[in-house]
């Protein structure tokens, strides 16, 4: 029996028509699945995954699960190990789906799969710096090599969960800096807006925590936006802040800097700023212990402003929505710039008057006016009530 031989080139009238003495590729070079032919000729079919492409760089053609592994014993904080079946290299695109198991460093860390090297781990839409989000035990993430985001490679984390502040979804920032400053802004301060637009902050003392600070006694518009500004550079007056650090939805708010609560919160509970409603409709802080947790049972003639709810002893969680309530005639209302609800009775001919100076109390009275005599033509107000003058009554004729 003659000995089977494969052919490898093929020349037909002095043209060369395949040749494929020189191909290099081997099983694991090629997609799983696909044919093709080894240098001596025969046939070979690939085994590599290439996240469902026939080529490490090419489209895919046909849907394949994402390579998923757990980190192993190796695994450090600063080094995150992992052995993951089917891969062999990295290139643009490889992906793996990862569970942790220790707490990685929040000053950054690594990932090595196969003991294919350590890469520096960089979220997907951050900025050119490792991450620094803590990858808690028992999360997962996807992880995705990129070979030119920075100089050597390195993977881009995606997550859907911020596993150490869970702060993704609920962080509301100003986008464009429209605002000017009313008066010098320093670190950590929560903002008003004043009738003019401008910002105002809280007070005007340079970075201090003191639980003694003097705050501000201008007046902001109730209804107005209020801002957490969320970093330590100073903003002088008709300058404008940085947008990137305004922010109307903001979970760790620290009131040191802003108020005199020191570290005197209670967690979990609500708080609110205690106001002076203006008669021009506007408002004031009630004095330089404005901060509360609970609104009155009693009418007091103050307006408070919800802000958001304790983080812990000095930092809240700053709400988008800010209603506002007062106390008047039994019950807690929400402030509309009125007094609010006209109390129930009342017959013709009453009017509401107010029962105190210092509140929004009102109540149905009737105000008394003497019968005037027929032959009366004007009355003076003699020692605090009045009194008739009865004067002659013109008859119309003309002399």
């Amino acid at each position: 029996m003659p000995e089977e031989r494969a052919i490898n080139k093929v020349i037909y009238g002095g043209n060369t028509l395949m040749d494929i003495t020189d191909t290099t590729a081997t099983e694991s070079d090629v997609a799983s699945g696909e044919s093709f032919y080894l240098a001596n000729g025969t046939r070979g079919v690939g085994t590599a995954t290439y996240a469902g492409s026939a080529s490490a760089n090419g489209p895919a053609t046909k849907t394949v699960a994402i390579p998923y592994g757990e980190c192993d014993a190796t695994s450090t904080a600063t080094v995150f190990t992992a052995t993951v079946s089917g891969i062999t290299s990295l290139y643009d695109g490889v992906c793996v789906y990862l569970k942790n198991g220790v707490i990685t460093s929040a000053s950054g860390w690594t990932l090595n799969i196969n003991n294919l090297g350590a890469y520096p781990v960089y979220q997907s839409m951050a900025a050119a710096s490792r991450t620094s989000t803590v990858y808690n035990v028992a999360y997962t993430g996807l992880f995705i090599f990129n070979s030119t985001r920075v100089e050597g490679g390195c993977w881009d984390y995606f997550y859907g969960y911020n596993s150490d502040t869970n702060t993704t979804a609920y962080q509301v920032r100003r986008y464009q800096s429209d605002f000017v400053m009313h008066s010098k802004l320093y670190r950590y301060q929560i903002c008003f807006v004043t009738p003019e637009g401008k910002l105002l902050p809280a007070n005007g003392v340079s970075n201090s925590t003191g639980t003694s600070k003097t705050l501000t006694t201008e007046s902001f518009d109730p209804f107005g936006m209020i801002f957490y500004y969320n970093t330590t550079t100073a903003v002088d007056a008709d300058a404008s802040p940085s947008a990137s650090y305004l922010w109307l939805e903001y979970p760790t708010t620290d009131l040191r800097y802003s108020f005199n609560t020191g570290t005197t919160l209670t967690a979990k509970s609500p708080v609110f700023i205690k106001c002076s409603p203006q008669s021009d409709g506007m408002f004031k802080l009630a004095g330089n212990a404005c901060i509360v947790q609970s609104l009155p049972n009693t009418a007091d003639g103050y307006a408070y402003i919800y802000l958001g709810r304790a983080y812990d002893t000095y930092r809240i969680m700053l709400d988008l929505d800010h209603p506002i309530y007062f106390y008047a005639n039994g019950s807690l209302k929400q402030w509309t710039n009125s007094v609010g609800d006209i109390p129930s009775g009342g017959t013709t001919g009453q009017v509401l008057t107010k029962s105190s100076a210092t509140n929004y109390d009102v109540a149905w009275s009737t105000v008394t006016i003497p019968t005037v005599p027929s032959n009366v033509s004007s009355f003076t107000n003699d020692a605090g009530y009045l009194t008739l003058a009865t004067l002659p009554i013109w008859d119309g004729s003309v002399s």
